[in-house]
């Protein structure tokens, strides 16, 4: 079996699996906010916010796919920390473990120039 932390492990597949533990995050953090806004009753459902946070992980599914981790996951983390920071007050702060997944993800796939160099 694989293991994404392995010291043989490259930095570009170690970012490619944090990318898509944003994915993953991302996904089960919009679940859990309709399903919050819905037991709440009275509120509608902000979808500009829903919208936002599935396009984020759409991009971070992209970059997972075709390994345009440096690219892409910036993107990501600046939709979900601004997210993140929007909803502070209610269910936001369950945004953070998938924020810090995508920075995370661009620290380890480190610089450009890292790639080619020896």
């Amino acid at each position: 079996m694989l293991d994404p932390m392995s010291p043989t492990t490259s930095p570009a597949l170690r970012a490619r699996w944090l990318a898509a533990a944003t994915v993953l995050l991302a996904l089960i953090f919009a679940g859990v906010y309709v399903e919050v806004v819905r037991s709440q009753g009275d509120s509608g459902i902000a979808w500009w916010y829903l919208t936002l946070v599935l396009i984020a992980a759409a991009l971070s599914c992209f970059a997972t796919a075709t390994g345009r981790v440096r690219q892409v996951m910036p993107v990501c983390a600046f939709l979900l920390g601004g997210c993140a920071l929007v909803g502070l007050l209610s269910v936001g702060i369950l945004l953070v473990p998938a924020v810090v997944t995508a920075v995370l993800s661009v620290v380890v796939a480190g610089p450009r120039n890292a790639r080619g160099a020896q």
